[in-house]
C-alpha cells in the first residue's frame, strides 16, 4: 500500500477527471488543495457511503480518509465524480443567446451529453458498488389486531 490518500490528492484527481466540465458549468475547477468547495458535496457523500463519518460536516480532512484501504478507492471516487457530475447538472446556466446561435446550440448538447454521462455513472455506481439502491431493513408489519379463527368452520373471523 503506498502513500494515504489525502484531501488534497482526493481534489487534484477529481479535477484531472472533472475540470473541463466544471469550468463550463462556471464552478472551481482550479482549486485542488483539499478546499474546494464544489467539490465537497462529492467528497462528502463518497466518504459517507463507503462508513467513513467525517470529522466535519463541511469538509472532508487528511485524518478522515487515512483508514481507506486501496480497494475502496475506485468507489471512493466513482461516487464523488457522479455526485459532482450531479452538480455540474444543477447549476446549469441559462446560455447567453446574444452570443450567437452556435454557443446555444453547444450549450444544449453539452449538458444534453452531461446527461447521458451522469446516467451511464449512475449505473454503473449502482451495479459495481451498489451506489444508489435502496437499503432493506428486516421486520415485522403489527397490523393491530388479532385474527381468531371459528373452529366449526375453520374461518378467519
Amino acid at each position: 500500500m503506498g502513500a494515504p490518500l489525502t484531501s488534497a490528492n482526493f481534489d487534484y484527481l477529481l479535477l484531472k477527471m472533472l475540470a473541463r466540465k466544471m469550468a463550463y458549468a462556471g464552478l472551481d475547477s482550479i482549486t485542488d488543495d483539499g478546499t474546494n468547495a464544489d467539490l465537497l458535496a462529492g467528497k462528502l457523500e463518497a466518504a459517507r457511503f463507503l462508513g467513513i463519518i467525517p470529522s466535519s460536516p463541511v469538509a472532508i480532512v487528511d485524518d478522515d480518509l487515512a483508514g481507506l484501504a486501496d480497494p475502496q478507492l475506485p468507489c471512493l471516487f466513482a461516487v464523488a465524480e457522479l455526485v459532482t457530475l450531479e452538480s455540474i447538472l444543477g447549476n446549469r446556466a441559462a446560455p447567453d443567446q446574444e452570443a450567437g446561435t452556435d454557443n446555444y446550440q453547444y450549450h444544449g448538447k453539452f449538458y444534453d451529453s452531461m446527461e447521458t454521462t451522469v446516467a451511464r455513472k449512475r449505473t454503473t455506481c449502482l451495479r459495481q458498488y451498489g451506489y444508489g439502491q435502496g437499503t432493506l431493513t428486516p421486520g415485522v408489519m403489527d397490523l393491530g389486531f388479532a385474527a381468531t379463527i371459528d373452529q366449526a368452520s375453520g374461518i378467519p373471523v
